[in-house]
């Protein structure tokens, strides 16, 4: 080769290096795919089929776009090209954008096609835009010459047969004179022979105007689609005409056939709530409005009993303005109450009993209700009232006058700050919310009320059922949560109608089919909703009935529900979501207005996502003491109305017909399983467990379900088991991540920003998938999951992975770690209740949910009838600690403790005598001590004992340490967990020290709600005492269970006098503890340690305060080791 020829192969080869380079800058981090108004998802195997559809551009608005070019020194193609530019960004994609510029851009060739990166961000004029795509396509030209499949190969872009690579759009030029024979080639087909553009926008120029000949990929686009494309460019080319220093992001490109602007809307409705009820109790008279167990209440004796218990209220002062908390279990009595607190105008606070106590203390001292209606205050209220009318209250008998705009309810939701913010609703709100779902739905049937109280949807699927005439079966606290009871109850109950998230209405289908044919009316909200879901729910082999499916859209600052689609939409011939498988959350709700805007406030054409803003009268009043958060998310009309909109955070598109779809969340705001959950909450939480740095929380697919995927960077050796139940302290269980994904660090971008990609790739490789992918040791190789060992955990093993959608579980791994959820967990417990006919309850699952633990659960009566049902081993270890419950404290309690000492003790947990089983209770505490006492030896004949005891299972722990010192062995200082002295005693203690102190029975501290009503009236009194005597004998539902033995435990140990004890102890008391240090120090005569640690009564059995008593285990165990050791060298 000569040497010109070489010279001429590297320079070649520093050309091609110089063209990679400036390719691979331009066009680093540019997107890939454009966001557009598709009308149909973009196919793995694209067809080739394509169609065109030509636009004319009027003489005027040529002739001015000429003079446009001249005066801006820019060619008409360029100006093309940025106008098709602006037309797609205000089509939602975005402002950073790949078009590929065909001939004329630089006098290339016709087979010249290369990328241009339009960068159309700030407060751009239309001058500023057309000047920027000017210098962008020059300094792309010298560089013009670089292959196609080069550039591609230079910038990495991600090659696919589903769609062109580095844009798929492409505008090009040609003039008249260029087309000989009328006819005009496709140029769809792209420059990479496996795919093909979505659009080409071709310039033509004529005589005396533009022609835009857009061609386009007809499995992607409708004509129609296209069409409407080619108009809106006209409005883009006539604002460039109009005024070139107008802002880009003011052009108009909506059309006349786009969905109207809502008008103006009232604001106010003429509905008075209190007298729609009042008049749906009349008119269904004797109809049964609520059942709920053996109880039920006709509508006649609803009215009747809240409308006496509303006139109780009002005596207490209440009335318009004021707010009333009803923490009650999901009985008759939280509805009686719901219902009252609107016949007199209040506000209701409904508190979920089985929320963390610590969420439920902040929402009441954050709302500091007027009132707290707990069981003694509504016991006493309902005597007060029973010699009241009955007749329903008017604003002659409120305290003030009920006005539209009076808050009807408080809701608290999650807050990204990590506290839960207060919606306040209105009485027009809430009114509305309730007509509009009357005039809906049939009025008669039976629903199951299943929603949580302290969700806008618990209240609302009551009230809409009672001005319907609506029959409520009122699930209790557990089985609301049960899928087998609920399907228990619409077979028993002969259910028509449920309101319920789309995955639980699927799980019920799945689990009991029979059952959820029997619903004609699925009211689904809460979570997008699946196509497989309506095809499931709508498909009954047995019968021809098609039950109805109600998709609807809302949230509690709205009252619940302001869209609602109707599923039967699928089965008209025709119809979009049938053609297209969308499904909608559907139309506006009469008083309510949709808007759908961009990030000015400015609204978008009908098929471009935008965030929806709501108006009218279901708007809320805002945040309960949030003014700056109120300002936030309740904006001003842009529009001149005058009313404000409530700005979801939703990002929607209004398709043809006018109805809406759900694209996603435009906020951080995440739904979960139906739940609203702003991440910041939860990572908040997370950050305050110790070694924790920093967290970020988002959603991934998993399990076959949306789970909760939180990433946590801090000590590479974070207790993840010891993090769970942290946040369960604090957090309710829909917000506990599914999953935890433990790093040194959070990736970063160059700008600072979380890196969500690399999360996700971290999420599948061997450091960041631990709970995907467990470390199980076994004998062998020490990787291998060790299978199950018995046919029942087989089965467990199996309906776990059935659930999980994994392809095996080992008989040791905790689907809890494998992103189970509480869903999951009950399909599980459901399907092999049904294969075995034992109910393993959900707590006792939870304490250990592996295939072993569930399989031992239900075969535990056949193998092992030693233990008494008053016992549950916890975890295994190499010698016992004896650990005792308080007063209706049942044995999960002590979980967190055993985890902690897992492998060094076996935690043997006892509770009280009938709680879980039937039998009756011990009424005094000797009695517990001896039935204790003879369990522990029977089980462990000698000691060194160690004991444990938490609230009154502390007093009998000392006790039980008493009685078997007595006999000669030898017992460990007994740990005694916050436990109050009996009220007698701290009286006398009280008197000797010459202070007044207020003593609280014993666990009062245990109780969600510390409310102190006065003495109950006399036939409270006999019905409770009625109830003591008969705990244990009559098995009543778990909430009203555990109120009883804490009242019986209350009561033993009230009657208990504590002597003396002359061993050494350690006694944990908790910040919220009434009692003095100093009274312990005269009843423990031996060495004493107090310890006080924060929070309150329940903090003790949980992290991290166990871990500091597990090291006050481990050190008594550690001391007597060397006190034994030491004595036998002195004896030798």
């Amino acid at each position: 080769m000569s040497v010109e020829a070489r010279l001429g192969v590297v320079g070649a080869r520093v050309q091609a290096d110089e063209h990679a380079d400036y390719w691979r800058d331009a066009l680093r981090g540019a997107p890939e795919e454009l966001s557009l108004p598709y009308d149909r998802r973009r196919s793995p195997e694209p067809a080739e089929r394509s169609a065109d559809v030509t636009t004319t551009i009027s003489s005027d608005a040529s002739i001015a776009l000429y003079e446009v070019a001249a005066v801006q020194g820019t060619p008409l193609v360029v100006i093309v090209l940025a106008a098709v530019a602006v037309l797609f960004s205000r089509l939602g994609a975005g402002r950073d954008m790949v078009l590929g510029a065909g001939r004329g851009m630089d006098g290339g060739d016709d087979s010249t096609v290369v990328p241009v990166r339009v960068d159309l961000s700030g407060n751009l004029s239309i001058a500023d835009a057309l000047s920027r795509v000017r210098r962008t396509v020059q300094a792309g030209s010298a560089y013009a010459a670089a292959k196609f499949e080069d550039i591609v190969t230079a910038v990495g872009a991600t090659r696919s047969t589903a769609r062109h690579p580095l844009f798929q759009t492409v505008v090009t030029h040609r003039a008249l004179e260029a087309e000989q024979d009328g006819s005009s080639r496709s140029a769809l087909r792209g420059h990479d022979s496996a795919a093909r553009l979505d659009l080409v926008f071709e310039c033509i120029e004529r005589a005396d105007s533009l022609d835009i000949r857009i061609e386009y990929a007809t499995d992607l686009f409708d004509r129609e689609t296209i069409d409407a494309l080619g108009r809106r460019l006209s409005r883009v080319f006539e604002a460039f005409a109009s005024d070139v220093n107008a802002p880009v992001s003011q052009i108009d490109v909506r059309l006349g056939s786009d969905h109207p602007i809502a008008a103006a809307l009232t604001g106010t409705t003429t509905h008075d709530l209190p007298a729609l009820l009042a008049a749906a109790d009349v008119q269904f008279g004797d109809r049964t409005a609520l059942a709920c167990a053996t109880n039920t209440l006709t509508f006649t004796e609803l009215g009747e009993e809240s409308a006496r218990f509303a006139r109780a209220l009002v005596a207490r002062g209440i009335g318009p303005e004021s707010i009333v908390a009803v923490a009650l279990p999901r009985t008759p009595a939280a509805v009686i109450a719901l219902r009252a607190i609107l016949a007199t105008g209040a506000a209701y606070l409904l508190v979920d009993l089985k929320y963390p106590q610590a969420r439920n203390e902040y929402v009441l001292s954050d709302a500091e209700p007027e009132l707290i209606v707990d069981e003694p205050t509504f016991a006493q209220l309902s005597t007060e009232s029973a010699t009241m009318a009955a007749t329903p209250l008017t604003d002659a008998d409120r305290v003030r006058p009920l006005r539209s705009q009076c808050p009807a309810y408080v809701i608290y939701t999650s807050g990204s700050t990590g506290t839960p913010k207060g919606v306040v609703g209105t009485y027009a709100a809430l009114a509305n919310r309730l007509v509009w779902q009357r005039d809906l739905l049939a009025d008669s049937g039976t629903q199951i009320a299943k929603s949580s109280l302290s969700f806008i949807d618990g209240s609302t699927e009551l009230l809409a059922a009672f001005l319907t005439g609506v029959t409520s079966v009122l699930a209790d606290d557990e089985g609301s949560r049960d899928i087998g009871t609920l399907a228990e109850l619409i077979e028993r109950h002969d259910a028509s109608r449920m309101t319920a998230v789309p995955s639980l209405a699927g799980a019920i289908n799945e689990i009991k089919p029979q059952a959820a044919r029997r619903i004609d009316t699925w009211f689904l909200s809460g979570e997008p909703l699946d196509a497989a879901v309506i095809d499931v729910l709508t498909s009954n082999p047995s019968s021809d009935r098609r039950p109805r499916v109600l998709n609807s859209y809302g949230s509690s600052e709205v009252a619940g529900d302001v869209c609602v689609w109707d599923a039967a939409e699928w089965t008209r011939d025709g119809a979009f979501a049938r053609q297209h498988r969308r499904v909608l959350i559907g139309s506006e709700v009469p008083g309510t207005a949709g808007f759908v805007l961009d990030e000015q406030l400015q609204p978008v054409p009908d098929g471009v996502v935008g965030e929806l803003y709501v108006a009218g009268v279901q708007c809320a009043r805002g945040y309960w003491r949030r003014p700056a958060l109120t300002a936030q998310r309740f904006v001003a009309d842009p529009f001149g109305s005058g009313q404000r909109l409530f700005r979801t955070g939703d990002l929607v598109r209004r398709v043809r017909g006018g109805e809406l779809e759900f694209i996603s969340r435009a906020d951080n705001q995440i739904s979960i399983r139906g739940f609203r959950v702003e991440p910041g909450d939860v990572e908040v939480a997370i950050t305050s467990f110790p070694g924790v740095d920093a967290a970020l929380v988002t959603t991934a697919a998993g399990a076959g379900t949306e789970q909760l995927v939180a990433y946590v960077a801090g000590l590479k050796d974070i207790d993840k088991q010891g993090l769970r139940e942290h946040l369960r302290t604090w957090l309710p269980d829909y917000m506990i991540p599914d999953r935890f994904v433990v790093m040194a660090q959070l990736p970063t971008l160059p700008n600072g920003k979380v890196d969500r990609a690399a999360l996700t790739q971290a999420d599948h490789t061997p450091t960041g998938q631990p709970e995907t992918v467990p470390e199980v040791r076994i004998a062998d190789d020490g990787q291998r999951v060790v299978q199950p060992r018995t046919p029942v955990e087989a089965e467990v093993a199996l309906q776990w992975a059935i659930a999980l959608g994994i392809e095996g579980i080992g008989r040791s791994q905790d689907p809890m770690a494998l992103g189970a959820t509480s869903l999951s967990l009950l399909k599980v417990l459901t399907a092999l209740a049904d294969r075995y006919g034992v109910r393993v309850p959900v707590g006792i699952a939870l304490a250990d949910p592996t295939p072993a633990g569930i399989a031992a659960q239900i075969t535990s009566p056949k193998r092992d009838r030693s233990l008494p049902p008053t016992v549950v081993v916890l975890d295994r270890g190499a010698r016992p600690l004896w650990a005792i419950c308080g007063a209706g404290g049942n044995t999960a309690s002590f979980v967190p403790l055993a985890r902690e000492l897992a492998g060094e003790f076996t935690t043997y947990a006892l509770q009280q005598q009938g709680l879980e089983n039937r039998a009756l209770p011990d009424f005094t505490v000797a009695k517990m001590v001896r039935r204790y006492v003879s369990i522990i030896r029977k089980i462990q004949p000698h000691g060194p004992y160690q004991l444990t005891g938490h609230s009154l299972g502390g007093i009998v722990a000392l006790e039980v340490a008493r009685e078997l010192a007595a006999a000669g062995e030898l017992v460990d200082p007994p740990i005694l967990l916050d436990a109050f002295l009996p009220a007698p005693v701290a009286a006398e203690f009280a008197a000797a020290s010459r202070h007044t102190v207020d003593s609280p029975e014993p666990q009062q501290a245990e109780r969600v709600v510390t409310h102190a009503p006065t003495a109950p009236p006399l036939r409270q009194r006999l019905l409770t005492h009625w109830r003591v005597y008969t705990a244990g004998l009559l098995r009543r539902e778990p909430t009203l269970q555990e109120e009883l033995f804490w009242e019986v435990g209350s009561r033993v140990g009230n009657r208990h006098r504590i002597a003396p004890w002359s061993g050494d102890a350690v006694v944990y008391m908790s910040a919220d503890n009434p009692n003095d240090p100093a009274w312990w120090a005269t009843l423990i005569t031996g060495n004493l340690e107090i310890v006080r640690v924060p929070g309150n009564h329940l903090s003790v059995v949980r992290r991290p305060v166990v871990g500091d008593i597990a090291e006050k285990i481990r050190a008594v165990e550690t001391i007597r080791s060397a006190d034994t050791e030491s004595a036998a060298l002195a004896v030798s």
